[in-house]
């Protein structure tokens, strides 16, 4: 019989959302930026910097 602790649940459910959102962005990167690593990083962080810019300005 196997119990988990507050902790352990925690930890359990972190590591799947992880594993989910890797399995998720692998997928954007395979179909959308046709598995270029590159393409993928450049296009979030030029998007991450126009919403820092629009954010400082407000």
């Amino acid at each position: 019989f196997y119990t988990l602790t507050f902790s352990g649940c925690l930890s359990t459910i972190i590591t799947l959302g992880s594993v989910t959102s890797a399995v998720s962005r692998a997928q954007e990167i395979e179909e959308d930026y046709d598995n270029n690593i590159l393409k993928y990083t450049q296009d979030k962080s030029q998007k991450l910097y126009y919403y820092i810019s629009k954010k400082l300005k407000q």
